[in-house]
């Protein structure tokens, strides 16, 4: 008995220390993002972004509705004749997975090329859903590929996350976006709503310049060294395949049962579809260790050319000194600036909001807008950025030190001036009841109280890994 005991205490003791072991190597190997050295933004590293605009007869439809949004997934998926691309960072589980899941795989089913491209860390497909990844590799036409799986023996590589948001169908639609795949990006109302943004591409013609942008950038990613196609689960049987196979036909049958009325809708995106002037896509270089932010200064960019106006909605503000310090460099024109982001209430980040608690003392200029969105049971995850009332830039990319310098972002700039304005007014019917400024204090409930003092306390830590948030 006490040989048993024993021998369960050395077993601890060593799964202890090995935890110890591995923390203390991963923040050694994390100190290249700590202390990083980054260019700073002047009027000579200007982008030279009429070079990469171009025009096109492409037009683009605003999604911030919900259910409209995983309507538009479907329907790109059902749409698909040859090629299927979708890349995406986290599978985060409910009635929307099943019907993607089962989508994907029917479209394989029927001969096209489908490839499904997630981060190798947060990608969501454990425990059941790795019956999908298994009954995928039995399908012929279907392949799917982790970005940078987890590595015990690189711990520092846990930083190199794929954050991307785009599906691409044919040559004919393409939604980039923020939003993963899981209920609660795709609810109307009731508790744990999140409020995202598509831009869905609708291609008229044979030629789709940002479409085929999108599809260059994904293939590029999907033949990097960093991604790699995940074995089989041996402890999926086939017969466990098949089981799989066939509930999931069913269970996808009764949840389009339930919403009959909706999904049976036939949709026109053209219908909704706004005129784009000029546009083009834009991405980070894949990396391992802090790199060049190319989508950042893109923005810092339209931030100098910005003549009257700006308006930001992100998920997270927070920035670094290098990242503050360009920013007041490329705002000398002093234009007006909107930045919307969830505030105590909304947060579901409590790590992201300490860093946001380090920034916001920094945005005091006179020109410069904080509005906090404040709401028990919602919260605002779109990265929106508009510039001018006129062109308006959407993907991935949420104003912090992460999607700056460490994780692969993309974000589509659309000049489109009435696109803007229907971008404007479905913000401000989502958002104003519930905006309050930063200056404000709407912390009423117990519970938020309580909330806003741990947060504060994390704050204290969070000060010295902010280049990692």
């Amino acid at each position: 008995m006490d040989d048993h005991i024993n021998k369960g205490r050395r077993q601890w003791t060593k799964l202890f220390a090995l935890t110890i072991l591995a923390l203390l190597v991963f923040f050694v190997s994390s100190y290249r993002w700590l202390r990083h050295d980054v260019p700073g933004f002047t009027a000579e590293t200007l982008v030279e972004v009429d070079a990469h605009y171009m025009e096109t007869n492409e037009q683009a439809v605003l999604v911030d509705d919900g259910p409209t949004a995983l309507k538009a997934r479907l329907d790109l998926i059902e749409r698909a004749e040859e090629t299927l691309y979708m890349s995406v960072f986290a599978m985060q589980g409910g009635d929307s997975v099943t019907l993607i899941y089962n989508a994907l795989l029917e479209a394989a089913e029927r001969g096209v090329e489908v490839k499904l491209l997630v981060d190798g860390l947060f990608h969501g497909m454990r425990f059941k859903d790795r019956q999908f990844i298994a009954t995928a590799d039995d399908t012929p036409f279907i392949d799917i590929k982790f970005y940078e799986p987890l590595n015990i023996l690189a711990p520092w590589r846990v930083h190199n996350r794929l954050h991307d948001k785009i599906i691409i169908q044919d040559e004919e639609h393409m939604i980039i976006s923020g939003r993963n795949i899981g209920d609660k990006y795709f609810k109307r109302r009731g508790d744990n709503l999140t409020y995202d943004r598509d831009i869905l591409i609708v291609n008229p013609d044979d030629a789709p310049p940002l479409i085929n942008q999108a599809r260059e950038y994904f293939a590029m990613l999907w033949d990097h060294d960093f991604v790699s196609a995940r074995k089989r689960p041996t402890l999926v049987s086939s017969r466990q395949r098949k089981q799989y196979r066939y509930d999931l036909k069913l269970e996808a049958a009764k949840v389009k049962a339930r919403h009959q009325g909706f999904f049976a809708q036939s949709v026109d995106w053209s219908d909704n579809a706004h005129p784009i002037d000029r546009g083009y896509f834009i991405y980070n270089q894949p990396g391992r260790a802090y790199k060049h932010a190319d989508v950042f200064h893109h923005m810092l960019t339209h931030l100098y050319h910005t003549k009257t106006d700006v308006e930001v909605y992100s998920p997270y503000i927070i920035f670094t000194d290098p990242m503050l310090r360009d920013i007041k460099q490329a705002t000398m024109q002093k234009p007006s600036i909107h930045l919307v982001t969830n505030g105590v209430k909304s947060t579901p980040n409590w790590l992201a909001f300490s860093g946001y608690q380090l920034t916001r003392p920094y945005l005091t200029e006179d020109h410069v807008k904080v509005s906090e969105y404040q709401h028990p049971s919602a919260s605002l995850h779109l990265k929106s950025y508009m510039f001018d009332q006129s062109t308006l830039a959407v993907g991935s990319y949420n104003l912090d030190p992460r999607s700056t310098y460490i994780n692969t972002e993309s974000m589509l700039f659309i000049e489109s001036p009435s696109l803007a304005q229907d971008a404007q007014q479905s913000a401000e019917s989502m958002f104003s009841a519930n905006l309050t400024t930063a200056e404000d204090d709407p912390i009423a409930s117990f519970s938020i109280r309580i909330k806003h003092v741990l947060i504060n306390a994390l704050s204290r830590f969070t000060s010295f890994a902010l280049p990692l948030l």
